[in-house]
C-alpha cells in the first residue's frame, strides 16, 4: 500500500497516552516511541502491572525520555476495572491497544472456553475501551490487529476471529466520526505473542513503529504491516485452497499441482525405483514449502521431522498438502507415525499403489533384470555395446570401492559380478 500522506511527516501526540499490554514487549515498543512522539503522560496499563517482569527497566528507561510513568494492574476485559482506569486519567488523548492473548489448536481442537479468553482480552477490551472513551477528545485510537485476521493462519481460528473484529470496530468507529486505526501486524521479530509464528518473517521492532507513526500520518483506518517472502510465503499459503484476496499480489507463483489422478496414473507406469524417487520428490517438496525453503534438495530425508523444527500446526499443514495431491486423507498424525521424509514418502507410495509390498532390494533387483533384457540384443562387439560396457564396469567400480569389497571390478567374471550384487542385497 502506498501511504496517503508524506512518509517523512510525524505524528505528534500530546497529554496522556493509555497503552494496554503495556508491560509487554509490543507495549515496551510503543510506549517508547510515543515518549518521544510528544506525549507528557504515559500509563502503562496489563493485568500484573507493577509485578510484571523487566517493568522497572522499562519505567525507568521511559523517564529519562522526559515523560511520567504510571503502571497500572487492570484487566482490560473487565469493563469495571476499565471505567476506573479511565476515569483516572482526565488529559487522556491516546489510547493503543496491544494487549491479547494467543490459545492456537487446530479446529478440532477448540473449545468454547479456548475461543472466550482468546476473544475477551482482544475484544472484550477493545469494545471496553471503545465505549469508554467516546467522551473523549482522543488523537489517535489504535488496535493492534493481526495478519491472521486479514489472510487467516494455519490453527488461529479463534485469534484470526478476534483480531477482525478490531478490524470491523476500527471502521465502525470512522463511520460515526471518530478517530481509530487497526493495524493487522504480522510477526514482530523477537517481540510478542506473534515472534514464535513463522508464517511471516519477523520485523525489526524499529521497522514496525515507524509504519505505526505512517499509518497515522495517513489517518488509516486498516491496514496490515507485514515483511512478506513472496517467493515461499505464496505457496505455502494457497497449498490447500487459492486465495483470491492475495491472487494479484502472488506473482511468483509455484506451478499448478498435477492433478491426482494423473499422477497416480503415472506412478502405476513407473518402475519400482522411478516411482520411489517420484514420491520422494513429492513429499520433498511439500516438506520444504511448509518449512520455508527454496528448494526441496534442501530437504534431508532422513533427519527426522521434529529435528527440523515440525510442530502440532505445521504437521497438520503437511498433511493438508499431502492429502490436496494425492487425493488421500491422512490423519493429523502421520508425520509422528512416519517421523522422516523417506518413511513418509514410503507411506504416501503405498496408499498411492496399493498392494505394492517390494522392498529396496527387489526394486533394484527388477531393474537389473530389465537391463539386462535390452543387453540382449546388444554385442559386446559393436560400438555402443562397448561403450554401454564400460558404463557399467565404471559404475560397478565406483559402487565396489564403496562397499570396501576385495574384488578387481575389472577383471571380475559375471559369476563374481552378480555374487557382488547378491551380497549386498542379500539374494541369494
Amino acid at each position: 500500500m502506498t501511504p496517503a500522506a508524506d512518509t517523512c511527516a510525524e505524528w505528534r501526540g500530546r497529554g496522556t497516552a493509555l497503552v494496554t499490554g503495556g508491560t509487554g514487549a509490543l507495549g515496551g515498543h510503543v510506549a517508547r516511541w510515543l515518549a518521544g512522539a510528544g506525549v507528557e503522560r504515559i500509563v502503562l496499563a496489563s493485568r500484573r502491572g507493577a509485578e510484571a517482569p523487566g517493568v522497572a527497566e522499562l519505567v525507568a528507561g521511559l523517564e529519562t525520555l522526559g515523560v511520567v510513568v504510571s503502571v497500572v494492574g487492570c484487566d482490560v476485559a473487565d469493563r469495571g476495572e476499565v471505567a476506573a482506569l479511565v476515569a483516572g486519567i482526565a488529559d487522556l488523548r491516546t489510547v493503543v491497544h496491544t494487549a491479547g492473548v494467543l490459545d492456537d489448536g487446530v479446529l478440532e481442537s477448540l473449545t468454547s472456553e479456548r475461543i472466550r479468553e482468546v476473544m475477551r482480552v482482544k475484544v472484550a477490551g477493545a469494545r471496553n475501551l471503545d465505549e469508554l472513551t467516546r467522551g473523549r477528545d482522543l488523537d489517535a485510537f489504535v488496535l493492534f490487529s493481526s495478519a491472521a485476521g486479514t489472510m487467516g493462519n494455519a490453527g488461529q481460528g479463534s485469534y484470526a476471529a478476534a483480531n477482525a473484529v478490531l478490524d470491523g470496530l476500527a471502521q465502525r468507529r470512522r463511520a460515526e466520526g471518530l478517530v481509530a486505526t487497526s493495524l493487522a501486524w504480522g510477526a514482530w521479530a523477537d517481540s510478542g505473542m506473534g515472534a514464535a509464528q513463522r508464517q511471516l518473517p519477523g520485523m525489526p521492532p524499529e521497522l514496525a513503529i515507524a509504519a505505526l507513526q505512517q499509518s497515522l500520518v495517513a489517518d488509516e483506518t486498516t491496514m496490515m504491516i507485514a515483511d512478506v517472502e513472496w517467493s515461499s510465503f505464496g505457496s505455502r499459503f494457497t497449498a490447500v485452497r487459492p486465495s483470491p484476496l492475495l491472487s494479484e499480489l502472488l506473482t511468483v507463483a509455484t506451478p499448478p499441482m498435477e492433478p491426482v489422478e494423473e499422477f497416480a496414473t503415472r506412478l502405476r507406469g513407473m518402475s519400482p525405483i522411478e516411482r520411489d524417487r517420484a514420491v520422494l520428490e513429492l513429499v520433498r517438496t511439500h516438506v520444504a514449502a511448509v518449512l520455508g525453503h527454496a528448494k526441496p534438495a534442501s530437504v534431508d530425508p532422513a533427519r527426522t521431522f521434529q529435528e527440523v523444527g515440525f510442530d502440532s500446526l505445521t504437521a497438520v499443514e503437511l498433511r493438508n498438502r499431502l492429502a490436496t495431491a494425492t487425493g488421500v486423507a491422512f490423519p493429523a498424525s502421520v508425520i509422528f507415525d512416519y517421523p522422516t521424509t523417506a518413511a513418509l514418502a514410503d507411506h504416501v507410495r503405498a496408499q498411492l499403489v496399493p498392494g505394492e509390498t517390494e522392498d529396496d532390494a527387489t526394486s533394484v533387483l527388477d531393474e537389473l533384470n530389465r537391463l539386462e533384457a535390452v543387453l540382449s540384443d546388444l554385442s559386446p562387439s559393436d560400438l555402443a555395446g562397448a561403450e554401454v560396457a564400460a558404463k557399467i564396469k565404471s559404475l560397478l567400480s565406483h559402487w565396489g570401492a564403496a562397499t570396501n569389497r576385495d574384488i578387481e571390478l575389472d577383471s571380475a567374471t559375471d559369476e563374481e559380478m552378480f555374487d557382488l550384487l547378491g551380497k549386498e542385497f542379500g539374494i541369494s
